[in-house]
């Protein structure tokens, strides 16, 4: 099982510089792979070959889209979607198989070392760290479900939570390109010089907003399968440890696991 190393006290001013930090470990890649598709599709789209063009739109399309983000979510709200996104919209998340594997190989340690030994076990995953709690102190089954319910629930706050970021993001990425246009547009009809392949120019912010959109749409489909990974993962965690209580072999336990894999999680 993976073991993580110990954690050490910190004082508040290390704490905030490191969350400070933390947040921009997910913002910048994220911000930098939205600009370069934004950009690239808008080039391809309208023909301009001006990159600075191309990229002036797109960054005044996503410093909008961010601005608007911050007026509708405080700023932890949008670090942690960040995150999550990050985790699970590009990394995917837990795999529902590799959940199975690690509660395997709880059942088998758990019968060389017995149910109290669990609870020196050190992994990164709290439900894992949890399961190993529950059955350390064999805890009767209703037990492990109500924890159970519990985990969904917070799970499926922080995936809405998660779900209305890039749904906002997608939109008013959309609504800031629309606007974008519409004022480009009104500008080159007001000069009395006719500018080559203006109207190419004036459709970049709309381009370059429907390009951010489709990307924040893209991790939005991410996110929604890597969620129902997540709730089978749990469900494997909790009624592993279950089984695990109830008739402690690996073989019975892992079969009995594949079981609860729907179809295309298998993998």
């Amino acid at each position: 099982m993976e073991t993580v190393a110990q954690v050490t006290p910190t004082n508040t001013s290390q704490s905030l510089a490191g969350n400070i930090l933390n947040d921009m470990r997910h913002v910048l890649p994220l911000t930098a792979a939205a600009l370069l598709i934004t950009a690239a599709v808008a080039m391809f789209m309208t023909g301009v070959d001006d990159i600075v063009s191309v990229i002036g739109s797109s960054v005044a399309v996503l410093a909008a889209t961010c601005a608007a983000l911050f007026l509708t979510f405080s700023r932890r709200e949008v670090a942690a979607a960040l995150q999550m996104t990050v985790a699970r919209g590009i990394q995917r998340g837990t795999s529902p198989s590799e959940m199975i594997t690690m509660i395997t190989m709880i059942s088998d340690l758990s019968r060389r070392v017995g149910l109290v030994g669990l609870v020196d076990i050190r992994t990164s995953s709290p439900e894992l760290r949890e399961v190993c709690a529950l059955v350390a102190g064999a805890c009767d089954e209703s037990v492990i479900r109500m924890q159970l319910d519990k985990r969904r629930r917070t799970e499926k706050a922080a995936h809405a939570m998660v779900s209305a970021v890039l749904f906002f993001t997608a939109l008013y990425a959309t609504l800031t390109g629309v606007l974008g246009s519409v004022l480009q547009y009104a500008r080159s009809q007001a000069v009395d010089v006719v500018v080559p392949a203006s109207g190419s120019v004036a459709m970049l912010p709309l381009i370059s907003g429907l390009a951010l959109g489709l990307f924040a749409v893209v991790l939005l489909g991410r996110v929604r399968l890597a969620h129902m990974r997540e709730l089978v993962s749990l469900e494997i965690a909790y009624s592993g440890g279950a089984m695990i209580l109830e008739d402690n072999n690996a073989a019975h336990v892992r079969r009995r696991l594949t079981e609860l894999l729907p179809p295309g999680m298998e993998k």
